[in-house]
Order: C-alpha cells, then sequence, then structure tokens
C-alpha cells in the first residue's frame, strides 16, 4: 500500500525511535526452526543463536534447570500485529510501548532474541526473575 503508515496507524509516537535513540533492527535473511514454544508454535532462531540456545538449554538441563522458549524471531508484521491485538484489547500505546517495542525496532526481527520461561512461571511477567532458572543463568 503506498504511502502506508505504520506508525500512524499504530498511534506510535512519530518521534519514537529518537526520543530516547533507540536502534532499528533488520529481519533476519537466514533462520532455522528450532522447537515450539510454550503454546506449540515453531520458533525460528538464526542459526548462530539456535545453536547457543541448544547448547544453553544443554547446560542448564545438565544442573536439573528447565528452560522454555517462549518466542524468538518475529517480523515486522508479527510485531505491529502484537500491537494491534494490544490496542483493540484496550490498552494504551504508552502501555504496550512500555513493554513492546515498536515495529522495526525489536531485536527479536534479527532472530538473535529469545524470550524464555520455566516450568512454573507466567511467560512474559516478571516471575521468572524469582525462579532458579533465572538465578543459574
Amino acid at each position: 500500500m503506498t504511502g502506508y503508515d505504520m506508525f500512524a496507524d499504530l498511534r506510535i509516537p512519530s518521534d519514537y525511535g529518537r526520543n530516547p535513540r533507540r536502534p532499528k533492527f533488520k529481519e533476519a535473511a537466514e533462520l532455522t526452526d528450532v522447537e515450539p514454544n510454550v503454546v506449540g508454535t515453531m520458533q525460528r532462531l538464526a542459526p548462530e543463536t539456535a545453536a547457543a540456545w541448544r547448547n544453553l538449554k544443554r547446560a542448564a538441563a545438565g544442573v536439573g534447570v528447565q528452560l522454555l522458549l517462549v518466542s524468538g524471531f518475529r517480523s515486522v508484521r508479527h510485531q505491529a500485529d502484537i500491537i494491534r491485538r494490544k490496542l483493540a484489547a484496550g490498552q494504551s500505546i504508552e502501555q504496550i510501548l512500555a513493554v513492546n517495542a515498536a515495529p522495526g525496532f525489536s531485536e527479536h526481527h534479527t532472530g538473535r532474541a529469545v524470550d524464555i520461561a520455566t516450568p512454573g512461571t507466567r511467560p512474559l511477567t516478571t516471575e521468572f526473575e524469582s525462579s532458579a532458572a533465572f538465578r543459574w543463568l
């Protein structure tokens, strides 16, 4: 769509990324399937990150710590969809941007970022910070 302004559509302030300064991230050129996440959706990561994730999980398991993959690669479009869903659920853009990067500004676009959890903690909450898995990391 010519002239489409995703930020305006999502109600993201036009100075996002400049004030305060935030880096932009390009989408990964190469991704590999890693494993299903906590809800069963296959997650993809950049190849070197996939290898690092597998090594981390193996090391954790060796000391009795279980790590769960919550999310890996997210496209710019998927990041925008997350924001759209939250807006539709009644959250303000300010609330959303306090915990989610704007499309184009998430390290998840690179395939080199993961969100993780462990059994007994709700994904994407601060509960993980009180877990044995967090202390092990």
